[in-house]
């Protein structure tokens, strides 16, 4: 997948709010995700296009051969501009897939 040289990047502060806003710490089980939001980097842009993006360790080439992983958590925050919607899907091997996109 072409990166352009924007890749590996660390996530932007809002992404990393809006990821954690959507897997709460008092659901044991976002635990790992939330672990993996704190330490990883965004490696790659997602097969669904803009907002889509895959987060990994430094240095891994994203794979997107296989079907979309399960949704894992979803929200929609309200936002003066426009709700925005949060997807974040089941992790797959070394890799999770996020999407922060304006709902129109």
């Amino acid at each position: 997948m072409e990166n352009n040289g924007l890749f590996p990047r660390d996530l932007a502060p809002i992404e990393r709010e809006l990821l954690l806003w959507v897997l709460p710490e008092n659901r044991p089980g976002y635990g790992l995700y939330r672990d993996l939001i704190q330490s990883w980097k965004v490696v790659a842009q997602g097969r669904r296009g803009e907002g889509n993006y895959i987060l990994a360790r430094p240095g891994t080439i994203a794979e997107n051969d296989f079907p979309l992983p399960q949704v894992l958590a979803y929200g929609v925050v309200e936002t003066t501009k426009g709700d925005v919607a949060v997807t974040v899907r089941e992790r797959l091997g070394d890799q999770v897939e996020y999407e922060i996109v304006y709902l129109r």
